[in-house]
C-alpha cells in the first residue's frame, strides 16, 4: 500500500510542479504526457508499451515520456497552465464530457485565456469509449463485437445487443445533463435537456457513450443487478462479488481499447507531435 501510494504520488503533476517551484530547480527535460485521472494515465502507458513499433515516427519519444496525472478535469487544466508557465514540455488529454463546444479550444473558469496543448477525447465523452467511434458516429458493429466478447452475450440477438447500447446511451445522457446543469447551469430554472442535446446534434454526435454508463448497463444485463448510477456512494455499497464483476467488465473494456492501436493513435498523435517537436528543440 505504501509503495503504491508513493508510486502514484511521484506521478502527480501538482507534486512535481511544487517540487520545481520550491527548489528553484529546472523542470524535467523529458516530455510529460498528462491526464485528468490515474486510470487514464495507466491505460495510455500500457498502450505505448504494447505498441512501440507504431510510434517510431515520433523518434525516441516513447522511451523518454514521463506520465503524470491530476485528479479532476478543471484542476488538470489549471495545473497544465502552471506547468507551461515554468517551461515544462507537457501535453494534456482530458475527457470531453459535456464540454463539446470546447473540444478544440480549452478554457477554464478563473482563467481568461485559451490554454494551448490541451486536448480532449472528442468525439467521445471519455477515453475508453473513443475506440467505438468512426468520426462522430458510434460504430454499432464495433460495439456489438465488444459486447459479444462476454460469454453471456455470445448468443444474444441483435435486438438484445441494440437494447444494451440504447440503455447505455440513455444513461450517458443523464450523466452529461447532470454534469452540465450542476457545473455550468446552476441558476437555470428550466432543467430540460433540450439545450445540451442540441449542442451535441450540431456536432453530429447523436449517441454519446460513457464508460461508467456502459459498465452499469452490462452489470444490469449480465449479472442482473439493479444499478441506477455507480457514483461514489453507490460504489461503497457494492458487495465484494459485485466489485469483482465490475472490475472484470472494466478490464475487458480496457483490453478492447488496447487492441485498437490504429484508432487510439489518431487520438494521441497530436499530443505526441507537439511533445516531440519541443523535445527535439531542447
Amino acid at each position: 500500500m505504501i509503495s503504491n501510494h508513493f508510486y502514484e504520488n511521484k506521478r502527480n503533476l501538482k507534486r512535481n510542479i511544487a517540487k520545481v517551484r520550491a527548489l528553484g530547480s529546472k523542470p524535467p527535460s523529458s516530455p510529460i504526457l498528462h491526464f485528468e485521472a490515474y486510470p487514464d494515465m495507466e491505460l495510455i502507458e500500457n498502450f505505448v508499451e504494447q505498441n512501440q513499433s507504431i510510434l517510431t515516427t515520433f523518434g525516441n519519444l516513447s522511451n523518454s515520456l514521463l506520465y503524470n496525472f491530476t485528479v479532476k478535469k478543471t484542476d488538470a487544466i489549471k495545473l497544465h497552465k502552471l506547468a507551461l508557465d515554468i517551461n515544462m514540455n507537457i501535453s494534456t488529454l482530458v475527457d470531453m464530457d459535456y464540454d463539446i463546444n470546447q473540444e478544440k479550444t480549452i478554457k477554464v473558469e478563473g482563467l481568461d485565456e485559451i490554454i494551448t496543448r490541451v486536448h480532449s477525447t472528442f468525439p467521445s465523452c471519455v477515453l475508453e469509449t473513443y475506440v467505438f467511434y468512426d468520426d462522430t458516429k458510434l460504430d454499432d458493429q464495433r460495439l456489438i463485437h465488444f459486447l459479444r466478447s462476454f460469454e453471456q452475450l455470445k448468443e444474444a440477438s441483435e435486438e438484445d445487443l441494440s437494447s444494451i447500447k440504447d440503455i447505455a446511451i440513455e444513461k450517458t445522457w443523464k450523466r452529461l445533463m447532470n454534469g452540465y446543469y450542476m457545473n455550468h447551469n446552476k441558476n437555470r430554472s428550466d432543467k430540460k435537456p433540450v439545450y445540451l442535446k442540441k449542442v451535441f446534434k450540431k456536432k453530429k454526435i447523436k449517441s454519446p457513450l460513457n464508460d461508467h454508463s456502459l459498465v452499469e448497463t452490462l452489470m444490469e444485463k449480465i449479472y442482473g443487478y439493479e444499478i441506477v448510477e455507480l457514483n461514489y456512494n453507490k460504489l461503497k455499497l457494492l458487495s465484494d462479488e459485485q466489485k469483482s464483476e465490475k472490475k472484470f467488465i472494466e478490464q475487458k473494456l480496457s483490453n478492447f481499447f488496447l487492441k485498437q492501436p490504429e484508432k487510439v493513435l489518431v487520438l494521441l498523435s497530436p499530443l505526441f507531435e507537439e511533445l516531440n517537436e519541443s523535445y527535439l528543440v531542447d
